[in-house]
């Protein structure tokens, strides 16, 4: 997913703080600030990232982050009405996943 999103993003900027790590397991927090392109909106969004180190690469990780807070910025007015909503939520988790889906395919197609 981040392969993806930093691929795609313009003017990205990516800070990191309180990175903790141990016996595999890590953590940090993070603030990405980037147009949204699909609206041209500017984001600033604040999140806590969670992994698990294998054989020196990320095997797992996990962004957790507020989503309507996130919703309000990139989607303006209608994401600030209705962010909070599970209809929203999944929408926009489901256009990710569908996203991410097409990157990986392309991605394999390449090799």
């Amino acid at each position: 997913m981040w392969e993806m999103l930093l691929g795609n993003a313009r003017d990205l900027s990516l800070s990191f703080t309180n990175v903790a790590g141990g016996a595999g397991y890590g953590s940090c927090e993070w603030v990405a600030t980037y147009t949204f392109t699909p609206t041209g909106r500017k984001v600033t969004n604040k999140g806590k990232a969670h992994f698990f180190i294998s054989e020196g690469k990320i095997a797992e990780h996990q962004d957790d982050f507020n989503l309507w807070k996130w919703s309000a910025q990139a989607l303006g007015w209608q994401g600030a009405l209705f962010g909070w909503t599970s209809a929203l939520q999944s929408g926009v988790r489901k256009k990710a996943r569908r996203n991410l889906e097409k990157f990986i395919a392309a991605k394999a197609t390449s090799l």
